[in-house]
Order: structure tokens, then sequence, then C-alpha cells
């Protein structure tokens, strides 16, 4: 089975998993600031797991399975497979990049245009690193070389998107697949991500947004991009997104001077 060397790290503190409420107070600092933005419930992921029970004795061959066809979009799969896969990167991967909302994630499943979602890039993105552990689906029994075909077939859609649309989903999924770089090794690749994430916060005004709450100055002027956050979840998205390119590039510079 295929892993790459992020989710093995060990001896790391375990991050919370309390669901971000709306209730949390909009005027507080950035390092007060403690909410999660997952796990979220658990129903869809117990559909998942039923749903996957329930096909283990009438699952697709390998053969069967078209992985240029589910290279090709996200709505190739089923809702329960993406459930899955949503799953596996909140208990297995999330600690690492905590910038998503599961509850908007599993929510974005069950709308009738996948496709036309803000987060289909996101998808896109955990599917990318998610796809090596499928476990209980049919991509199960699709060979490893397939589902790594897939994974760097997903990773190259989200880099290209992402340079062509200037937006927070655009960046969280730049972040989310700089596990599969940093894992793989390939250290220039997550330079070059971490590079081009600090380029679009910057443009999306995150920083100005962040440092005007830092300093405890009511953040009055809009971001360069971005519309003004509507609730504390989008707000605390921005904001974590912000802190995870400070801590990824604070990461990979350990060491270089």
């Amino acid at each position: 089975m295929l892993r790459y060397a992020a989710v093995k790290m060990g001896g790391e503190d375990e991050l919370s998993q309390t669901v971000f409420q709306n209730s949390i107070d909009p005027t507080l600092h950035v390092e007060s600031i403690t909410p999660d933005l997952g796990p979220g419930p658990t129903n869809h992921s117990h559909e998942a797991r039923q749903w996957s029970q329930s096909t283990q004795e009438n699952i697709l061959p390998a053969s069967l399975i078209n992985v240029d066809n589910i290279a090709s979009g996200v709505e190739t799969l089923s809702a329960p497979i993406l459930a899955e896969l949503l799953d596996t990167w909140f208990s297995d991967y999330y600690r690492w990049i905590p910038i998503l909302h599961k509850p908007s994630l599993l929510d974005t499943l069950h709308t009738p245009y996948l496709k036309a979602s803000p987060l289909y890039i996101v998808l896109k993105a955990i599917i990318a690193v998610t796809v090596t552990d499928a476990q209980k689906t049919c991509l199960s029994r699709v060979g490893d070389e397939d589902r790594l075909r897939l994974a760097l077939s997903f990773r190259c859609q989200v880099v290209l998107e992402a340079m062509g649309s200037l937006s927070l989903r655009s960046l969280q999924a730049l972040l989310v697949i700089t596990i599969l770089d940093y894992g793989a090794g390939e250290v220039s690749a997550f330079w070059n991500l971490v590079a081009l994430c600090k380029r679009m916060a910057t443009q999306l005004g995150l920083r100005d947004m962040v440092q005007g709450e830092h300093n405890s100055q009511r953040f009055t002027v809009p971001p360069r991009m971005l519309y003004p956050p509507k609730n504390s979840i989008e707000r605390e998205e921005r904001v974590r997104a912000y802190w995870m390119i400070k801590a990824l590039d604070g990461y990979s510079t350990l060491g270089a001077a």
C-alpha cells in the first residue's frame, strides 16, 4: 500500500477535533482562536462504511474500473466513495493541514451540480492525497501504479486550475497537495508550491486581514481580492490558510541557511 511519508511522522501532539462553531466572537485575536474546523458530523462517514460493507462481495474487479475515466473528474466517483476519501483525509491527514471545514465539504457531496461548486478543486486535491490509501471502495482493487497515476493526475489538475483562478479555494487546494510533494521527497516542487501559496495569500489580502486583527485593529478595509468574511467559518478558514502558509514556509527553510 502506498502511503506518503508525511503521515508516517510520529510524536506530534494531536490537534483538537472539535467542530468550529458559528458562535465564536469575531473580535477575538488570532492567537486566541482555538476552534477546529473538523472533523464534524459522522453520519456521512457511517454511510460510507455501510456502503462499503454491503458491496464487499459484489465489488467491481480491477479490470472493469476505468482509471482514465476517474481521472477525468470528481463527479465520476459516487458520493459514498467520496465520503470515504474525505473521512480518510480528516482521520489521517487533517492534523497536518487543519484548514478545511468538514461539514461544508460533506454537504457539497450532495449538491446536484458538483462541478459547479467552489469546493470542487478542494475535493480534487483531497482525492489526489487519499486515493493511494483507499481500502474499502472499488478503488482498493486498482493497482498501486494506477492509483499513483490517479494521484498525480489530480495533482496536476489542481495546480493548473489554481494558477488560473485566484480564490481561497484554490489556495486551500494547493496547501492540501503540498503533502504529496513533501511526502514524496520532491523538495523543489514543495518549495515552489509554498512560494505560490504565499503570493496568492498576499494577493487575496489574507496577510492584511490577519495582521490587522493581530494588532488589535478592527478590520474595515476589504481584502484586495476577497469580499469580507460572511461568518466566523469563512473568517477562520482564511486565518488558518494564512498561518498554514507561514508554518510551511518556516518548516521548508529549516537548515537551508
